[in-house]
């Protein structure tokens, strides 16, 4: 295995995967930590390749980052990640009660729904009681 794709060369980027994987925002911006921002792009798209083929042991959800599909880009002295949910989202509710959200949430954590669900008219509040009841995440308005 090259060097590239090694778990060494994953464990340097852990710490910025966790926060694009972590991060609410679809666009991540990130300091190059003095690589140049063409090295440190590419290095970075290295270990998000490896990322998507190995199951090291690692501080964030492996199987939530595998959901994604990123483009990372060199805008001037920074890298831009861009980050878009793979695959279509199984569910569309509008104006769901908190009710109706649980249960949602509740068959999300235990994997009966494996795709997101776009919920439309979610206030962040509830967002935020919901994901703090349940093990799930919120993308914009999905749940995942």
């Amino acid at each position: 295995m090259s060097w590239r794709y090694s778990e060494q060369a994953f464990r340097r980027f852990a710490p910025y995967i966790k926060a694009i994987v972590e991060s609410p925002d679809s666009t991540i911006t990130l300091n190059t930590d003095g690589l140049s921002t063409e090295t440190f792009s590419a290095r970075l798209r290295d270990c998000l390749k490896s990322c998507q083929h190995n199951n090291w042991e690692a501080s964030f959800d492996l199987d939530q980052l595998r959901r994604y599909k990123f483009v990372v880009k060199q805008v001037n002295d920074k890298v831009v990640v861009e980050k878009e949910l793979k695959g279509n989202v199984g569910l569309v509710v509008e104006n769901a009660s908190q009710q109706v959200l649980c249960a949602l949430a509740l068959l999300h954590q235990e994997g009966v729904l494996k795709t997101p669900t776009k919920c439309i008219g979610v206030d962040d509040a509830t967002k935020e009681g919901i994901q703090a009841m349940f093990d799930i995440a919120w993308v914009g308005d999905e749940m995942l």
